[in-house]
């Protein structure tokens, strides 16, 4: 029968005989900084006061949450390894202070369970990490044993376990001996963790979720790992197949990887995620069921195809541009099917590059016709159920227009573009983009718009010799035709120029020389209505022409 009881706990009663704390192999690495363990520590300095430790008001340090059968002292630490080892650090610290051996023995109680000959037991940790840094810790930390920690702190996470000592050191040996021998009494009797204890895996994961949703630092992907390598079946594997989850998730970075866990639900499901993500994850990728499988045949060449799409190789030219275009959206819808087509098409670049350009085409005009998400995923959905049926590169399917759609998307592009903020920015770097063929790359922190014809120009400028009426100011003003791009914030009191002076000056700046679509407008002897008529034929003929429009 599955348990869960959480009980408020001194740290003389964590640290003790009930518990032998186990760090499981598939949980992340030993990664709190010094930061984190000099917040730890002045913490409880603060907290220790003045006073005798027994008359100090209690501290609270948070919570954690473990594995364990009742009948049992072993728990496998499910949340809060971080803070156990650097506590186990800092007494390990307070124990090289102690000047007798009455008073190493003290502190050395809450660092290890002592063996008892009679009974043929031996000494064993309070706290073991993960099986790749144990030994070091035993000995570097709980043991003390200086032998070998430069040659041995090979790793990032034993890297931070010394950092972390050598801070303490540091920190305690700067106060007095009086101020030093009453941090860790308080610390044990008076600073508390709240002790989440589940009989089961699936209980404590729930606890996980839960913690999670109240804005705890956990994700998704970390509840979906520990459920995932939990069920490998033998520790080494276990221990081989979290080296290989952490590469790819060092790889991505976090916050990336977390992205590719919704992506691939997308993939399976096809559907707006209705529950939390770990749930649907479980129940529609049911990644328990070959952890190892799902590993090595999906999550590696997904993780891998995700890299590529996140940073393109600028050397795969075609590649890079549809990439780089699709990057400018205010959405990642599109990721999905493009992960699954370079998964399953990896090894044929023509093949790959002929879907982007469609899937180009078919973002853009999702995106400029301002669909919403319920849209856009049902349409993405329909795309990925053809690429599962094989179809997705034939024509009349989800990847493509309809004549419908195409008339729509001329009829938008060809429209007031700068009257929708959240649309303009992307669809004129998209266009100078076309119009470059690809021999320009931008990479400007800044760009904004310019209008050629301002906005309202001013009673006595030349502007109103070629544009007389408001009528005639309005058909053109905020089209694609009088727009530019500028990779710097815009002057107001240029955007009123005379056309000769404001192209010769303000659109002359070396950065925004770069754009086409600027530097198409610095070679126009005047702007007139009939200018603008024909630059926006050209420019909706060059969009028509890549996006295949008709």
């Amino acid at each position: 029968m599955e348990t869960i009881k959480a009980a408020e706990k001194a740290l003389k009663d964590v640290f003790c005989d009930r518990y032998v704390f186990r760090i499981p192999p598939y949980q992340r690495p030993y990664s709190w900084t010094q930061e984190q363990a000099a917040d730890l520590l002045d913490d409880l300095i603060w907290a220790a006061g003045d006073e005798k430790p027994a008359e100090q008001p209690p501290y609270f340090l948070g919570s954690i949450v473990v594995i364990k059968d009742p009948n049992y002292p072993e728990a496998d630490v499910v949340d809060g390894q971080q803070r156990l080892t650097t506590l186990t650090i800092l007494m390990s610290v307070l124990r090289e202070f102690a000047t007798t051996a009455d008073g190493k023995a003290n502190i050395d109680i809450f660092l290890r369970q002592k063996g008892n000959s009679l009974l043929g037991t031996k000494d064993v940790p309070r706290l073991t990490v993960r099986q790749r840094d144990a030994e070091f810790f035993r000995k570097c930390i709980q043991d003390g044993d200086e032998g070998g920690i430069l040659e041995a702190a090979d790793t990032d996470a034993r890297q931070r376990m010394i950092t972390t000592r050598d801070y303490f050191r540091r920190t305690l040996g700067e106060m007095s001996a009086v101020d030093r021998d009453r941090l860790l009494p308080f610390a044990v009797q008076r600073c508390y963790l709240v002790v989440v204890e589940a009989s089961d895996q699936s209980s404590a994961y729930r606890i996980f979720s839960v913690m999670n949703d109240r804005g705890l630092d956990l994700t998704a992907t970390d509840i979906l790992k520990s459920d995932i390598i939990g069920a490998i079946d033998t520790e080494d594997q276990q221990e081989a197949y979290n080296a290989k989850w952490e590469a790819l998730e060092d790889g991505l970075g976090r916050e990336a990887f977390g992205d590719l866990f919704a992506h691939l639900r997308m993939i399976h499901r096809k559907q707006k995620m209705r529950g939390s993500l770990e749930r649907e994850f479980r129940d529609y990728v049911n990644p328990v069921e070959k952890p190892r499988e799902f590993i090595d045949s999906e999550l590696r060449p997904s993780a891998e195809a995700f890299e590529r799409i996140l940073e393109p190789d600028p050397s795969q030219t075609k590649r890079y541009r549809l990439l780089k275009g699709l990057h400018q959206l205010d959405n990642q819808d599109w990721q999905p099917p493009a992960i699954k087509f370079m998964v399953e098409h990896h090894a044929n670049d023509e093949e790959i590059v002929q879907f982007l350009k469609r899937l180009d085409r078919l973002a853009y005009f999702l995106f400029a016709s301002r669909a919403n998400v319920n849209d856009r995923l049902t349409r993405y959905a329909a795309v990925l159920t053809d690429m599962e049926e094989g179809t997705a590169l034939q024509d009349g399917k989800a990847l493509d227009l309809t004549d419908a759609e195409k008339m729509d998307f001329k009829l938008t592009l060809g429209g007031n573009i700068y009257l929708n903020q959240r649309t303009r920015r992307p669809i004129l770097l998209r266009l100078d983009e076309m119009l470059s063929d690809g021999t320009a790359h931008y990479d400007h922190a800044l760009v904004t718009i310019e209008h050629v014809l301002p906005q309202n120009p001013a009673a006595d400028s030349e502007w109103l010799a070629h544009f007389p009426t408001q009528e005639i100011r309005n058909e053109w003003v905020h089209r694609l035709a009088n727009l530019v791009l500028l990779s710097r914030y815009k002057n107001p009191a240029a955007s009123n120029y005379d056309f000769t002076y404001k192209k010769d000056t303000y659109f002359a700046q070396s950065g925004d020389s770069a754009y086409v679509l600027t530097s198409q407008v610095r070679q126009e002897l005047e702007w007139t209505p009939a200018v603008l008529k024909a630059r926006q034929e050209k420019l909706l003929a060059r969009i028509s022409h890549v996006w295949e429009l008709g």
